[in-house]
């Protein structure tokens, strides 16, 4: 419901709660709980009497209600799991993988107490940085596994081009650096089989606003 109120409220203007709760067929006291459900979450909404709420700002926050609206991909993130802290978003969602969740689920946390690295470097992933898993059946066999990390740490570098303006340049194989410092790290880890990999768990840490 919250994505639904969020859509309404994006003209800029004021909405009332009668309409919101008409147009969600829920009652006003509904719309109210998810308002406030929201403020909490960070978005500032103000409410005045007779004309209803206006949405202000939004939080710098990679909730599903910010991200899944103007996805554009095919596969990768139609299913987004949101969470303020993790042990590890790869631990989280390996334990996903492991269920058969949809292609492309992302798993994303605002901090982790246990990111790790390569060769299981401790991985510091404080509050400000992008910390996030992603599941994939890529039915290639494991000895591809590698071609994951590298299409991922290309594509970051891509992405923060297209977002940024910025130009980042690879490390091989899974480190992205800015100005000869590193701002990217890509893990890569998979369940196999001899000849095919069941799932992939592809981690992706980048310090977005971090010191480096």
């Amino acid at each position: 419901m919250r994505d639904k109120i969020l859509s309404l409220l994006n003209n800029h203007g004021f909405v009332s709660g009668e309409k919101i709760a008409e147009q969600l067929g829920v009652s006003r006291t509904a719309v109210w709980k998810q308002i406030e459900t929201l403020r909490g979450m960070g978005y500032r909404i103000v409410s005045v009497k007779n004309k209803g709420y206006r949405l202000i700002s939004r939080p710098d926050i990679p909730y599903p209600e910010e991200v899944l609206p103007d996805l554009n991909t095919r596969v990768v993130g139609k299913s987004l799991y949101h969470f303020k802290t993790l042990s590890s978003t790869n631990l989280f969602a390996r334990e996903l993988a492991k269920k058969g969740v949809e292609d492309g689920t992302v798993v994303v946390a605002d901090t982790q107490s246990m990111g790790r690295g390569r060769r299981n470097r401790a991985w510091f992933s404080p509050y400000g940085g992008l910390w996030f898993s992603v599941i994939l059946y890529p039915g290639i066999p494991p000895q591809k596994g590698m071609m994951l990390t590298m299409i991922a740490s290309i594509a970051t570098v891509e992405g923060l081009k297209e977002v940024t303006d910025v130009d980042a340049e690879i490390k091989w194989p899974n480190d992205v650096l800015i100005k000869g410092k590193k701002v990217c790290g890509v893990l890569t880890e998979i369940d196999a089989e001899m000849d095919r990999i069941n799932y992939a768990i592809v981690g992706v840490g980048i310090n977005v606003n971090n010191r480096l």
